[in-house]
């Protein structure tokens, strides 16, 4: 938000003003040649970056590879990469046999892509966790799936000689007409989804029994197995813009091959950190993309009315776009990429860029009004503005630079190119800007008016209601107060260490992986601790677990279960409980006829067991198992009747459908129940290697996984369980360490950052006007805008973030030159010995300076506001922060330091040449 209205220089700088003249002289003379060469310029530079300037989406390369944890990190990836660039495949279903057997059907597609895909892993589904899965289950827990299976091996006894809807409603009919019914097996479990089932078909719908969850009961296990995960290792090329895009195309594709659909009761989805970058650049490019293009829309709508000019209009805005191509050519020339941060500067450049433009716009059109031609006023707009233009590059260089020697390489790279786009904005604005307006008055010749005063030549005027008249007393209190109550907020100012929350929280990749935490069906949050040392993974797993913040530890020698014997002696009994060799190949054929009549069967069984223990005393148990009956017979009988009134071909189309519903899952839990009940002793040697090199690496590095006890998004957890973890293993690492690290590695570049923006800036601003009174009296209000912005930040719930921790830096660049020219204007107004009408700090809120400064203020907001818009919440976080600040910036340069100044007495001002 720059505001160079009239000239500031001072003597040592006299002989850079007549160089600006000079150079401003011969653009006005040379205009053909200066388009020619533009055009040139512009041509190329837009090649050459659409062929070198690429995308670096990893978040791991927003801070300096040097810093510790980032090497520690570097080495867990060298031996473990399979936990790098990976796509996590997440399917739910409506029943455990469905996700199952989606997974592998999945999985078994994938793997006929190994160009596309070089590992793809079942963690839950993989035939060596199926077939041993019982042995990882605790005792009790297996104690209760034998006796579980033992209620239930008399019914899958008699059912698997006749896997059909006949023989699974006369197998309901001999229970009910047991002579002990109320003690024989307990088939309330059955008759409650065969209710749902059969009122689903009869609505037209589907909703199939899962015999596996009947089987295991209401275990938090069964509910498990909806969900099955599939865990692929994508071949990505990095040099495309988009590189997990052909892998994760080709997931979606083979799901809708496969009918893995909500219509089919499967849903798919993708998340893992090649899907989470995928998302992140889709939504930083397209949110980029909007902005700018808002940005743009906004900035030449305030053109249009700030300037007042056609012809300014359009030589502004092609200077912004050539500008804005030659900075883009220059990032790619000299970085190579943008990031997931530095992808706004093309916004920044529009808010930015346009003001060195508008500011001699404003001055040519000023003296134009006192009847002198344009190519003379150009001229004299130079000479007045030149070097306060050439200052306010280099103050708002000095923003954006400021992060170039710290560790936050991600907003270094974005102040090396926004910093560099300043001075190209100067050279384009300073050359191209004349070389257009020349020609255009050569065309179409400036209409002169009648002179005027340059004064009233403004068109634009400050509304008188801004006039501190009798009032800067009170606006000096207002600003100490509100200074105080700034202090007492801004400790309460935080940053958010989560780097998810700055990514777009609509993608599927973020929901998917928000849903796996809060589902616990994840740990993305924990700490890896590696040792070469087997013999020492005992031993530090038995100190981590100690640890009040360690919910649990695992490692490779977790896959080898303890009491082994004792558990394979219970599934020995459960397999010869089971006492029979289910026949799932070849299914019996049943007749329509035959299927009615067992429906009838039941009918009458339901019946007279309600009939008859309606009549009885029952307990709050029998009297639920009673109701249970009574919906199943009050359902069968509507479906009786529905049936009864359909043709025979749709008889029987709705018998296949409820057959399938009721009976379709049954096979294949009874294939995997003989699975479970084959496992065989684990032992080191005998863990496949898919498994176990996620734990053991080629290198020969042991893996222990660190899981926590507490909720670390909350930052006191976070810090105490990396603290405690690395009290055991120093060199750990793992996502909550790098969040913990990077979180305060920014927050030291941002300290470092705004201690040498105000010490570079305090250094200018003393050589420049050589008096620490006016120094002062530039700075503090700044200083006020930027306390002010951290307590709005608090009072709004804006954190800070690794995104827009740059706006208080950049804010003291862009804001100090607004400064710099109302205090000089202000000076040399006190100085002016003719009659006013109206006090000196009114006069001013009518110069072209604040013009100037509120025009600027505006493009900038509007461009910094755009970028409030984007999906990406980083960006988003970022534009709102910029935009709030820039307006605290503008109120406290307008209202605040003139009734600063006014307390002060007259000063003679610096040999300047300041047009009043």
């Amino acid at each position: 938000m720059k505001s160079p209205q009239s000239d500031n220089s001072t003597p040592p700088l006299s002989p850079l003003k007549n160089l600006l003249t000079w150079w401003i002289a011969i653009a006005c003379h040379k205009t053909y040649w200066v388009l020619v060469i533009a055009l040139f310029l512009g041509a190329g530079a837009f090649e050459y970056t659409s062929h070198h300037l690429g995308f670096n989406t990893n978040t791991n390369d927003m801070l300096a590879a040097d810093l510790p944890f980032r090497q520690t990190y570097q080495h867990f990836e060298q031996g473990f990469p399979q936990y790098t660039h990976n796509i996590l495949v997440v399917i739910d279903a409506d029943s455990p046999e469905k996700a199952r057997d989606a997974a592998k059907r999945l999985a078994a597609q994938l793997e006929t892509q190994p160009q596309l895909f070089s590992s793809v892993y079942l963690p839950r589904a993989s035939a060596f966790m199926e077939s041993h899965a019982l042995l990882y289950q605790d005792m009790d827990e297996l104690e209760k799936n034998a006796s579980d299976l033992a209620t239930m091996q008399p019914f899958l006894g008699k059912l698997s000689s006749d896997l059909s809807l006949r023989g699974l409603f006369l197998l309901l009919t001999d229970v009910l007409e047991a002579e002990d019914a109320p003690d024989s097996v307990d088939i309330t479990a059955v008759a409650t989804p065969v209710t749902a089932a059969i009122r689903a078909v009869m609505n037209h719908q589907h909703e199939p029994l899962s015999w596996q969850e009947l089987i295991q009961g209401e275990s938090s296990e069964a509910t498990k197995q909806r969900q099955q995960f599939i865990l692929l290792q994508p071949r990505m090329d990095f040099s495309s813009f988009l590189a997990a895009k052909p892998a994760m195309q080709t997931v979606k594709n083979a799901a809708a091959t496969l009918q893995l659909d909500a219509d089919h009761g499967v849903r798919v989805r993708l998340t893992g950190s090649a899907a989470l970058s995928h998302d992140e650049l889709v939504s930083v490019s397209a949110g980029a993309g909007i902005a700018a293009l808002l940005a743009l829309l906004l900035v030449g709508v305030l053109l249009t009315i700030g300037l007042g000019s056609f012809r300014f209009v359009v030589a502004t805005l092609l200077c912004l776009m050539t500008g804005l191509i030659l900075t883009a050519a220059f990032a790619a020339l000299t970085i190579g990429h943008l990031n997931l941060i530095s992808v706004a500067f093309a916004v920044l450049y529009i808010g930015l860029g346009v003001d060195y433009a508008i500011h001699l716009c404003l001055r040519c059109r000023e003296i134009e009004k006192t009847g002198q031609g344009t190519t003379s006023a150009i001229g004299q707009a130079a000479h007045d503005v030149g070097t306060s233009l050439l200052l306010c590059a280099v103050t708002t260089a000095v923003g954006f630079y400021c992060f170039v020697p710290t560790d936050y390489t991600g907003v270094s790279e974005l102040g090396i190119i926004s910093g560099s786009g300043m001075f190209i904005s100067l050279v384009v604005t300073l050359t191209l800007l004349p070389a257009i307006l020349c020609i255009w008055n050569k065309f179409i010749p400036l209409q002169h008016k009648p002179a005027v005063r340059a004064k009233e030549a403004i068109a634009w005027q400050f509304p008188t209601m801004l006039s501190l008249d009798g009032h800067a007393h009170t606006v000096r209190i207002m600003a100490i107060v509100a200074a105080l109550a700034a202090a007492i907020w801004l400790p309460q100012a935080r940053f958010d260490y989560n780097p998810i929350n700055l990514r777009d929280q609509a993608s599927e990749s973020i929901t998917t992986y928000r849903d796996l935490i809060a589902s616990h069906n994840i740990s993305p949050s924990s700490i890896m601790v590696l040792t070469p040392d087997a013999e020492r993974v005992n031993a530090i797993q038995q100190r981590l677990n100690r640890l009040d913040t360690v919910d649990k530890t695992i490692s490779l020698f977790n896959f080898i279960p303890s009491d082994q014997n004792e558990k394979l002696a219970i599934i020995d009994d459960m397999s010869l409980l089971l006492g029979f060799e289910p026949e799932t190949k070849n299914p019996i054929v049943v007749t329509t006829a035959e299927q009615v009549n067992a429906i009838q069967q039941l009918e009458s069984a339901l019946n007279i067991y309600i009939t008859y223990f309606s009549q009885s005393k029952l307990d709050d148990t029998a009297l639920q198992k009673l109701n249970v009956f009574r919906q199943l017979y009050q359902t069968l009988q509507s479906f009786s009747r529905n049936l009864a009134s359909q043709p025979t071909d749709a008889k029987k189309t709705t018998l296949m459908t409820l057959d399938k519903d009721l009976l379709g899952t049954l096979p294949t839990t009874l294939d995997l129940l003989q699975t479970t009940l084959s496992a065989t002793t684990i032992s080191r040697q005998n863990i496949p290697a898919s498994l176990s090199r996620r734990w053991f690496s080629d290198t020969d590095l042991y893996r222990i996984e660190v899981i926590p006890k507490e909720d670390i998004g909350e930052i006191g957890n976070l810090r105490r369980f990396v603290s405690q973890v690395r009290m055991v293993s120093p060199d750990a690492t793992g996502a909550p360490i790098f969040t913990l690290e990077a979180g305060d590695a920014v927050i030291r570049a941002f300290i470092q950052a705004f201690g040498i923006a105000f010490v570079l800036i305090f250094l200018l601003l003393l050589a420049l006007l050589r008096s620490i009174a006016d120094t002062l009296l530039i700075l503090l209000p700044l200083l006020l805008a930027a306390m002010l912005t951290g307590a709005c930040a608090v009072l709004l719930d804006i954190p800070f973030n690794f995104a827009n921790v740059i706006a208080l830096p950049l804010l003291l660049g862009i804001g100090v030159d607004n400064g710099i020219h109302m205090v000089q204007r202000f000076r040399h107004m006190q100085s002016d010995q003719r009659p006013r009408q109206q006090s000196v700090h009114h006069e001013i809120l009518r110069t072209s300076t604040s013009k100037a400064v509120v025009l600027s203020a505006l493009t900038t907001i509007c461009s910094f506001g755009a970028l409030a818009f984007s999906p990406h919440q980083g960006t988003a976080d970022m534009g709102q922060l910029l935009t709030l600040g820039v307006i605290i910036i503008l109120i406290c340069t307008l209202v605040v330091l003139p009734a600063f100044l006014q307390w002060q007495p007259a000063q003679k001002p610096s040999e300047t040449g300041v047009k009043s």
